[in-house]
């Protein structure tokens, strides 16, 4: 398996590495161990104060696991959503996406068709943020030019607690990514010395 040290994470420069006390954070963090593996990483790191945002931070470098593992790790994540959402609908384009994912992993898809749908999935999901941003907008602007004061101050109320379930989900998001991470490694899918 793959290795990481202090002197690689501090190479990569993490956001807070520069914050205040972000040094004395990161060297505490990575104490007592002179090499680590994903695996250490995912099992380690929540007991030293670091949040599973930061662990797939770091995770998400190509000196712990190889361009193959990535793609397994996004597929395994991304799947069960494709097909929840698109699985009976009539644009077949993010199925289609899986399944050359699927076929690249099997050595039957060219590094080309994968590069091909990765950058029809972005252009998607960018198309599909905007629009969703637009529509958000148009809302707000409809309900900010017919509300007075105290539908304004209930609307903040209402955003503010959708902000918080929304850092919920991505809290939770997050940790199954871990967890799914740490499950591929354990069944001997990813993290291969390659």
């Amino acid at each position: 398996m793959k290795t990481i040290t202090l002197e690689t994470v501090k190479f990569w420069k993490p956001c807070w590495l520069y914050e205040e006390g972000g040094l004395e954070r990161l060297k505490k963090a990575y104490a007592g161990r002179e090499n680590w593996t994903a695996l250490d990483i995912i099992n380690d790191m929540p007991g030293r104060g670091i949040s599973d945002r930061d662990i797939l931070w770091t995770l998400f470098h190509e000196e712990l696991f190889s361009r193959r593992d990535f793609v397994l790790i996004a597929l395994t994540i991304a799947e069960p959503a494709v097909v929840k959402h698109w699985g009976k609908s009539t644009d077949r384009h993010p199925m289609d996406c899986v399944a050359t994912i699927k076929r690249w992993l099997n050595g039957d898809a060219t590094d080309e068709e994968l590069k091909a749908v990765a950058d029809a999935a972005v252009v998607a999901a960018d198309y599909a943020a905007r629009a969703a941003v637009a529509r958000a907008d148009a809302v707000y602007g409809a309900r900010a030019a017919a509300d007075y004061a105290a539908r304004a101050a209930r609307a903040a109320a209402r955003a503010a607690h959708a902000a918080a379930r929304v850092a919920a989900v991505y809290a939770r998001a997050e940790h199954e990514q871990v967890a799914t991470i740490k499950r591929l490694i354990e069944e001997g899918k990813i993290g291969k010395k390659t």
